[in-house]
């Protein structure tokens, strides 16, 4: 079904959501962690990324830390921007020292 702003003006919408690469993965979901740190930033305020989305599951990353903001203002609140700054700086050191990240 098109969207609610599909009517004539917009000849392609129909052909776009009907399209099934629309709503599928562009490639499969890779399985477990990846072989490197993983650090992941959320919120559950974000409005555009999904929490789960956006920390992943437990056993696919290292550390995850909630940032109590909207998705824009990860980068533009500077209480924000200043924790996801500390944060990888002691990510980084926890990960160049050889000590398993602890979980945030």
């Amino acid at each position: 079904m098109c969207g609610p702003r599909c009517n004539a003006e917009r000849p392609g919408c129909t052909e776009i959501e009907d399209d099934p690469w629309t709503h599928a993965p562009p490639f499969p979901r890779g399985e477990g962690k990846p072989p490197v740190p993983t650090l992941a930033f959320w919120s559950r305020r974000d409005g555009i990324v999904a929490p789960s989305a956006a920390r992943g599951q437990e056993h696919e990353i290292d550390r995850a830390v909630e940032i109590d903001t909207y998705h824009v203002g990860a980068v533009l609140w500077r209480p924000a921007l200043g924790r996801i700054v500390r944060e990888i700086e002691g990510f980084l050191a926890d990960s160049e020292t050889g000590l398993k990240p602890a979980k945030a």
